[in-house]
């Protein structure tokens, strides 16, 4: 079996490199590959991809893609290849970019999910999905480093089902769907003008350190 990962996420693409190895699969053959950004260091058995300008030949190609990126599928893509994203977000409560901020900052518990791709964004059936407990002071890279370490544990539980297609799926709820873009970034800054409850002043500031006060991302990408 040919697989493609496209992991943004450099902490789970070493991890899921270690398992994928640890496993000793015969019959595997992965390659490991990212979105293109400044940021990055490209390596020698570490790409960037355009998943649109790359269609045809991932299609021809191979049998099973990992995504952890913010790239959109094309639709002949996801229908001629099974396609799995992992979510640091509970669907379908949470869908789109930046799913930790927009948990903390509207009050939706954090957790991690693994789902099928379809054409539509983070609406695939769900594979698994699981919280994540936690604190009231931890800042964004804690709440990160969390969501990152449980994705972790359920791939080292599962990824022979994920793989082989060993598992069952449940549809998202679509009345509970809500989706999230990069213009949802803006006014979510802490401005020293501003006052508001406290409770909502410690969710805002736990994603302070990645929001400017003008509302701007620093994100890289």
């Amino acid at each position: 079996m040919k697989i493609l990962a496209l992991i943004d996420d450099l902490v789970i693409k070493t991890a899921l490199e270690s398992i994928i190895k640890n496993k000793n699969f015969k019959d595997i053959d992965i390659d490991y590959v990212y979105s293109y950004n400044e940021h990055h260091i490209e390596k020698i058995n570490f790409k960037p991809i355009d998943v649109k300008k790359e269609c045809k030949s991932i299609i021809e190609k191979y049998d099973l893609v990992f995504s952890l990126c913010s790239q959109v599928f094309p639709k002949t893509l996801v229908n001629n290849v099974r396609c799995i994203n992992f979510h640091f977000g509970l669907l379908p409560y949470v869908c789109g970019v930046f799913p930790i901020i927009f948990s903390v900052v509207n009050n939706i518990p954090i957790g991690v999910t693994i789902h099928l791709m379809d054409e539509k964004i983070d609406h695939g059936n769900i594979i698994y999905q699981e919280k994540v407990d936690i604190l009231i002071t931890d800042q964004y890279r804690e709440i990160e480093q969390k969501c990152q370490k449980k994705l972790i544990n359920i791939l080292e539980n599962n990824i022979e089902n994920l793989i082989y297609g060993n598992y069952k799926t449940y549809k998202q709820d679509e009345k509970k769907r809500r989706y999230f873009s990069v213009k949802d970034l803006e006014g979510i800054g802490i401005k020293e003008e501003e006052k508001c409850k406290m409770q909502e002043f410690l969710d805002r500031l736990k994603v302070s350190d990645l929001i400017s006060s003008d509302g701007k991302s620093y994100f890289p990408f």
